[in-house]
C-alpha cells in the first residue's frame, strides 16, 4: 500500500486529510511540523507528501528543500490557504509538483495522486474485444487500470493523455499491426517497456526480433499463464 504523508500543524484539517486519503486505498501518515516529517521520512518509505506552506519554525519551503536532499524520489505537493505567490514560486523551484489551494477539494486530491505514479496504468492495445475484456477484469483483481486501445491512434491518444506505466501488445490487429502501433509511438518519443501478447508467435518471429533491440520485456503465447504475466508486470513495475 503506497504511503502518504501529511504535513500540517492544523491537526484537524491533517486528520481530515488523512481520512480522505485512507479512503481513497492509500496509508496515511501526519507529521504537525517539518521536523517530524523529515523524522517520518527517515523512518518510513514514503511514496508522496502533502506539506503546508506556512507552518511555525521550520515552513514548508525550508523542508521541502531537507526532503529533496534526504530523499529526493519522494514527490511532494504543496498545500496553502493563502496567496502566497512568491512562496509557491520557490517551492516549485525546489521540486514541488505543484499547490493545492485550502480547503482541497477530493478530486484534485485524488487527481494529484494518480498522475504522479501511483496508479499502475497499463495500455492493452488489441483488437479483440472478448480477449481484451477478460484480461483488463484479471489485471483489475490484482490492482492494476487497465485502459484498451485498439489501433495506434487510439494508443497514441492514451498514452499522451494517460500516465501509462506498461504497455500489453498484440502484433496483429484489424488494418495495422502491433509493429506499427510501437513504431508510431517511438516516433513520438514514447517508449514505453513492452510486452507482447500474441497467438502467432512463430509466424510474427520477424517483427518480434525486430522489436527486441528497444524496450520489449518478453513474448506472451495466447492462451498463457495468467499468473505468469502477473509476475512479470510485477517485475516491470517494481
Amino acid at each position: 500500500m503506497k504511503l502518504v504523508l501529511i504535513v500540517d500543524d492544523d491537526k484537524d484539517f491533517a486528520e481530515g486529510l488523512a481520512e480522505l486519503i485512507d479512503l481513497e486505498g492509500y496509508q496515511p501518515l501526519i507529521a504537525d511540523s517539518g521536523e517530524q516529517a523529515l523524522e517520518l521520512i527517515s523512518q518510513h518509505d514514503v511514496d508522496m507528501v502533502f506539506m503546508d506552506i506556512r507552518m511555525p519554525n521550520m515552513d514548508g519551503i525550508d523542508t521541502i528543500k531537507k526532503v529533496r536532499k534526504l530523499r529526493p524520489d519522494i514527490r511532494v505537493a504543496m498545500m496553502t490557504g493563502y496567496s502566497d505567490d512568491k512562496k509557491i514560486a520557490e517551492a516549485l523551484q525546489h521540486g514541488a509538483l505543484g499547490v493545492l489551494n485550502k480547503p482541497i477539494e477530493i478530486n484534485d486530491l485524488v487527481s494529484t495522486i494518480e498522475h504522479n505514479g501511483f496508479e499502475k496504468v497499463i495500455l492493452l492495445v488489441d483488437d479483440d474485444k472478448d480477449f481484451a475484456d477478460s484480461l483488463k477484469s484479471s489485471l483489475a483483481d490484482h490492482g492494476y487500470k487497465v485502459h484498451i486501445a485498439n489501433n495506434s491512434h487510439e494508443a497514441m491518444e492514451r498514452v499522451q493523455n494517460e500516465n501509462i506505466k506498461l504497455m500489453l501488445l498484440d502484433l496483429r490487429l484489424t488494418n495495422t499491426s502491433g509493429l506499427d502501433v510501437y513504431h508510431k509511438l517511438k516516433q513520438q518519443g514514447e517508449v514505453l517497456p513492452t510486452i507482447i501478447v500474441t497467438a502467432y508467435a512463430s509466424e510474427e518471429r520477424k517483427q518480434i526480433e525486430e522489436l527486441k533491440p528497444f524496450s520489449v520485456e518478453q513474448v506472451f503465447q495466447k492462451p498463457f499463464n495468467m499468473e505468469q504475466l502477473i509476475e512479470k508486470i510485477a517485475e516491470m513495475s517494481a
